[in-house]
């Protein structure tokens, strides 16, 4: 599951519009597109935080929110669907985006080149796995983050979830 989702292509505000996506036969041709990882189902989404609550857990499995949101739903029960219907990759889809949405709400950011340089105008440390690290300017110009207790290995750009910390670098 990536960290962080993009922008979504399409987003299904409700549970009507749920429905109506689910059965379009059209928009779920196997193999025509992989824009529907990039859609946002709302109401999947907000299942997932009631269920969460519910539970008192910090995850569900992806066949209990199908399970319930077939009921809520009132869509024929099925005995396996995992990865193989449209319910299935809009389940996942909204996992995705749950996940990344609690991430930003815990502030953080991708790491790129522009959250690095960030750090480094305003001397500030990035929150890498928990540990806090240091920016520096390589003499080719690059500025990089380095790893805690190291001067020659750095963390690659890879859209991680870091934090910026606002204490100065002395």
């Amino acid at each position: 599951m990536p960290d962080f989702m993009p922008e979504p292509l399409k987003i299904l505000p409700d549970k009507q519009a749920l429905l109506d996506a689910l059965q379009d036969d059209t928009w779920w041709k196997p193999g025509l597109t992989m824009d529907k990882f990039n859609v946002r189902p709302e109401w999947l989404c907000e299942l997932i935080v009631r269920m969460k609550q519910e539970k008192n857990r910090s995850f569900v499995y992806n066949s209990e929110v199908m399970a319930q949101a077939r009921i809520e739903l009132d869509l024929p029960p099925v005995k396996h669907e995992e990865g193989t219907s449209p319910l299935s990759t809009l389940v996942y889809n909204a996992q995705t985006y749950v996940y990344s949405d609690q991430l930003r709400a815990q502030g953080f950011v991708p790491l790129t080149q522009e959250v690095i340089d960030e750090a480094h105008r305003k001397r500030y440390k990035i929150e890498v796995n928990g540990i806090a690290s240091r920016t520096k300017a390589l003499e080719d110009g690059r500025i990089v983050v380095y790893k805690p207790r190291t001067r020659a290995r750095y963390h690659s750009v890879d859209g991680r979830p870091v934090k910026l910390l606002k204490d100065e670098v002395q």
